[in-house]
């Protein structure tokens, strides 16, 4: 199935079965963890001898599910994660499709490299973009962030793209902070805040994504699929279609 989709003055065939899931699922055994959380947590509802489970004599499995969006898998968040009133991404983001931009960026003293990162103009006008760090290895499926210090990001090279009109961030890395800051979150604040700290409500940023190394930089339309829950953070499916 192939779609023609208009942006600006042009048109860009896409064949919407050809999409590259750049999401981490989330599973009570495996996958990244950040933040010092473990893995999500699958229980069974008990009520009195009854046990939510078919190899437990139960009909149907029937489980609560216990998960943490930041630390446990990839997961699109808005400015609720940084605000009092907590508002709920569920709100703000209601439209799925994006022009995007695939960038793979070295790490320099900590800090990924997006010196060389092409910005939006009238021959791409992308509102999305995709950061992929190197050394770019299988094992961000399952590493282990907790206490490590992973790599952050500038809060001006955020704020520059946020005040371009990029609206969705995605990283492979656990924040776009560092680990531990005091609490200042400037590089969050830098892309959700405008210049008077107003919210910008449309903004997403998503992390711990996974884009595989035979995933060429360039252009890509995006799907940003969410999970329908409120919350500040979710998990999410981020889906891009070469074009």
């Amino acid at each position: 199935m192939t779609a023609d989709i208009h942006i600006a003055d042009q048109r860009y065939r896409v064949n919407l079965n050809q999409g590259v899931d750049l999401s981490i699922g989330f599973d009570a055994k495996k996958g990244p963890l950040a933040w010092g959380v473990g893995h999500m947590q699958v229980n069974p509802v008990v009520y009195g001898d009854w046990v939510g489970l078919v190899r437990e004599g139960a009909s149907v499995n029937f489980c609560d599910v216990l998960v943490n969006p930041h630390g446990q898998g990839t997961h699109t968040e808005c400015v609720g994660h940084i605000s009092k009133s907590h508002d709920s991404v569920q709100n703000y983001l209601t439209r799925y499709w994006f022009p995007a931009l695939l960038y793979t960026a070295d790490v320099v003293n900590g800090v990924v490299d997006l010196s060389g990162l092409p910005l939006p103009d009238n021959d791409w006008s992308y509102q999305a973009i995709i950061i992929r760090s190197r050394p770019n290895t299988t094992d961000k499926r399952s590493r282990v962030y907790s206490g490590q210090n992973p790599p952050h990001f500038n809060p001006d090279v955020l704020r520059q793209l946020s005040n371009m009109g990029v609206a969705h961030f995605l990283t492979d890395l656990p924040s776009v902070d560092p680990e531990e800051d005091g609490g200042a979150l400037a590089a969050h604040k830098a892309f959700f805040l405008d210049s008077k700290g107003e919210k910008r409500l449309e903004r997403t940023i998503t992390e711990l994504i996974y884009a595989p190394n035979d995933l060429k930089d360039g252009r890509y339309i995006l799907n940003l699929q969410i999970a329908p829950l409120t919350m500040d953070a979710v998990p999410s499916r981020p889906v891009v279609y070469a074009v």
